[in-house]
């Protein structure tokens, strides 16, 4: 019963990583200021309140080749999809 457990959770765990597509689909680009308090998760969630919010994340971190750590007045690029 545990090995078959263990078989159904590898698999979705590897569904769920390769079900998301390997090109962005985002229709264009919005620059944004990093104001007080804010996080690339709000952020994100700010421009794209539709999606999946981690996409969009990960989205953000790769156009402007940064951490997770963002600075008060720093400028980001921000994906959009309409």
């Amino acid at each position: 019963m545990k090995r078959l457990l263990i078989l159904v959770l590898l698999a979705a765990f590897f569904l769920a990583i390769f079900s998301f597509p390997a090109k962005t689909t985002y229709t264009e680009t919005v620059a944004h200021i990093v104001a007080s308090n804010e996080t690339l998760w709000s952020i994100a969630k700010k421009y794209n309140h539709n999606k999946d919010i981690r996409r969009v994340v990960d989205e953000i971190r790769k156009i402007n080749n940064c951490s997770a750590l963002i600075r008060i007045g720093q400028e980001l690029e921000v994906p959009v999809w309409r």
